[in-house]
């Protein structure tokens, strides 16, 4: 089955998702209606079942088909970031590095670290990511952790944790995937 599934055929399950509209979705492709009705059922005889519900103006997903448009949307979602991290390697980056922060209490300390990374690694694109959660939420949850009350998603195996000094007595904490630069 996966050695026939096509590039395109992604593109219409995840357009067929967003627009729930056979015209609209044709449209956007920039095909015929008849040609994206025929993907479609090349799609549903390849899966050998229906993936939408044929409505007079709506085409509404079944379970099935709800969970193929989800993967459809993952895996060009994926193939975007491919693109692009393969663009930026090829004409000289390093990679890509985002950091989520909260404002209020941690802009100086974010600039500081900032400054640092892009002093060891002069190439690595680096993305903020304002992060909506008050400092209170963040530590509800850290002592939840350290009580054993909720799993903590930074497993040994998965990432790193580190805590590192940054100017003064200032500390940055920070997690990353096991074996990151």
């Amino acid at each position: 089955m996966l050695s026939k599934l096509r590039f395109r055929y992604l593109q219409l399950l995840e357009l067929f998702g967003r627009t729930r509209n056979l015209r609209v979705a044709a449209e956007q492709m920039h095909v015929t209606q008849p040609a994206a009705t025929k993907i479609l059922s090349d799609l549903e005889a390849m899966f050998g079942t229906q993936l939408f519900e044929r409505l007079p103006r709506e085409m509404r997903p079944t379970d099935l088909g709800a969970l193929s448009v989800r993967y459809a949307v993952t895996t060009l979602s994926n193939l975007g970031k491919f693109s692009g991290e393969f663009a930026t390697l090829k004409n000289g980056g390093y990679g890509h590095l985002t950091v989520g922060f909260i404002p209020a209490s941690a802009a100086q300390l974010v600039t500081a670290a900032i400054k640092e990374i892009q002093r060891k690694h002069p190439r690595l694109i680096i993305k903020l990511v304002e992060e909506q959660r008050s400092a209170r939420h963040m530590a509800r949850r850290a002592a939840a952790r350290r009580d054993g009350r909720t799993p903590d998603s930074t497993t040994p195996r998965s990432h790193v944790r580190r805590r590192q000094p940054v100017g003064g007595a200032s500390a940055l904490i920070w997690t990353c995937r096991y074996g990151a630069p």
